[in-house]
């Protein structure tokens, strides 16, 4: 009787203690600190997660209707504050910009990338460094560097180098006339051959073997990023020792590992040919700074390592290919889709430098419906429809919510992009919405390179290249679908940690002289 009775107080007790860590964890998931901001509770221990569909942006973008544009929701176990409309936005991240720098610790990340590099970098002495510089060398301002992207003389380089690349681009392009095929390849090997003339200061033929490498390897960390299983593990990094999601991180991983190895091997081969005195590209001043680089407030020095270097200029090749890239097909997509609207950019252009003349940036000022459709490409289909999260250093108040150091904060780009109050009809894609009369609107509530201090540090690189591939295009060819395939729909993506058009095939075909000629006579929209 006693052994019975010993058994039934020992799983008494067991319930009673099961009970009690059910309590706290329950409690835990649905109780907020005082002041925080609001949102939606979701179920015990699951939070929201049930709720989420595919694009959680725009779930996030509902509740805040509801709850206010800054919104916090749980997910399984982990708070998130996500930013829902532009004035939060920039109250949150260019105002308060110096505390909300950093990003949090995100084990998947950590798990899959060696080095960090500057995108995935928590902060710290050496992000600043390369924030610092990195910036600098971008935009040409630093005197040893070789060209000067704000100098007039500067620009015409700048100009000519993506002009060049250019040239063999649209060469590509006429091996395909009036041929089915996926652009992507010969896009993605054209905006990385860029990035090599300003890296590297040289360019490979597509056909180079190191090079197909090169860009085989940033295709393929596309892919990963785009899967939705990288933004699943980014907002629950926890679960990345988990199966099934162990393969997606050794997926990322290895595509990483691999193209880190080229990346470094060039690195590698301009530290063995660099003088240490005559800098011949990116990398060469990289390379002489490396030993003392002057942090941001130049108060001290910080020794970068070339891993360090390898992890700046992977981070450098991937956002400004891979995105450019899958950017760029948006905007071809959409063209397709609005013939009409494709058009009318021709005439633009055609009006302004006529069927092959070269476009120059200051042509811009004579091109408003042409950046007009730049812009609402950036608008309408968003590319980084959620940012990579940021973290605050200390406790900060904003519009009377306590958003307690440490926290997690992501941004709804997306939510900003289709805010009913500042677009009308956000669904349909409208580029005279940018337009007054016959002068293009520079909105700033259209953030295709996200703000503040984690911002894209090669924007205006980006605006250069996206441009000119993009006149240069249209200018030259008309963009139309394949017959005997399937219309690609504007829903068909992937999205992970980029909104990225699947693969589609399209027909190019040369625009005769006699048609170009006939619309330098056209009037311009």
């Amino acid at each position: 009787f006693s052994t019975v009775q010993n058994l039934r107080n020992f799983w008494e007790f067991h319930e009673v203690l099961v009970g009690i860590i059910t309590f706290i964890l329950v409690w835990s998931c649905i109780r907020r600190p005082t002041r925080y901001p609001p949102g939606p509770r979701g179920v015990p221990i699951l939070g929201v997660l049930p709720f989420l569909s595919k694009y959680p942006e725009r779930e996030f973008l509902v509740w805040s209707k509801r709850y206010g544009s800054l919104l916090s929701v749980s997910i399984a176990w982990q708070r998130w504050i996500v930013l829902n409309d532009y004035d939060i936005t920039m109250e949150v991240l260019v105002k308060n910009r110096m505390i909300f720098n950093m990003r949090p610790a995100i084990r998947f990340y950590q798990e899959a990338l060696d080095p960090l590099g500057i995108v995935f970098s928590p902060g710290g002495a050496i992000w600043k460094a390369h924030r610092t510089f990195g910036t600098r060398a971008i935009r040409a301002r630093l005197l040893d560097f070789y060209i000067l992207l704000f100098h007039s003389i500067g620009q015409e380089r700048m100009e000519k180098l993506i002009m060049t690349e250019i040239d063999y681009f649209i060469a590509e392009l006429e091996k395909h006339n009036k041929k089915s095929f996926d652009i992507q390849d010969t896009l993605t090997h054209s905006i990385a051959n860029v990035m090599c003339r300003f890296t590297l200061g040289e360019r490979f033929d597509y056909k180079d073997v190191r090079f197909k490498k090169l860009v085989g390897c940033i295709i393929h960390v596309g892919k990963v990023t785009k899967d939705w299983k990288t933004m699943f593990l980014t907002l629950l990094s926890p679960l990345a020792h988990i199966w099934p999601f162990t393969r997606h991180v050794n997926e990322f991983k290895n595509a990483m590992k691999t193209f880190n190895d080229q990346i470094r091997i060039m690195v590698e081969e301009q530290q063995s040919s660099f003088n240490g005195i005559e800098v011949r590209n990116m990398i060469d001043a990289y390379l002489l700074k490396s030993q003392s680089f002057v942090s941001c407030n130049e108060k001290y020095t910080v020794e970068v390592s070339v891993q360090d270097i390898v992890g700046f200029f992977s981070d450098l090749f991937i956002a400004g290919t891979e995105t450019l890239s899958s950017q760029l097909r948006w905007g071809f997509l959409i063209m397709m889709l609005n013939p009409e609207c494709q058009e009318n950019v021709r005439n633009e252009i055609h009006a302004v430098i006529g069927g092959n003349g070269r476009a120059r940036l200051s042509d811009r000022y004579r091109m408003p419906y042409t950046c007009a459709v730049i812009q609402e490409i950036f608008r309408f289909r968003t590319l980084g429809a959620l940012s990579l999260p940021r973290t605050n250093v200390v406790d900060v108040e904003i519009e009377g919510c306590k958003i307690p150091k440490g926290s997690k904060v992501i941004l709804n780009t997306w939510a900003i992009h289709n805010d009913e109050r500042n677009w009308e009809n956000p669904q349909k894609f409208i580029p005279e919405r940018h337009l007054d009369k016959d002068n293009f609107i520079n909105s700033k509530k259209v953030l295709p390179f996200s703000v503040g201090a984690r911002s894209c540090l090669g924007e205006q690189l980006a605006r250069a290249e996206i441009f000119f591939f993009f006149v240069a295009t249209l200018q030259q060819f008309e963009l139309k679908f394949d017959p005997n395939a399937q219309v690609p729909s504007l829903d068909d993506a992937s999205n992970g940690v980029i909104f990225s058009p699947n693969p589609y095939t399209m027909i190019v075909e040369r625009i005769n002289e006699d048609r170009s000629n006939n619309n330098n006579n056209s009037k311009v929209i």
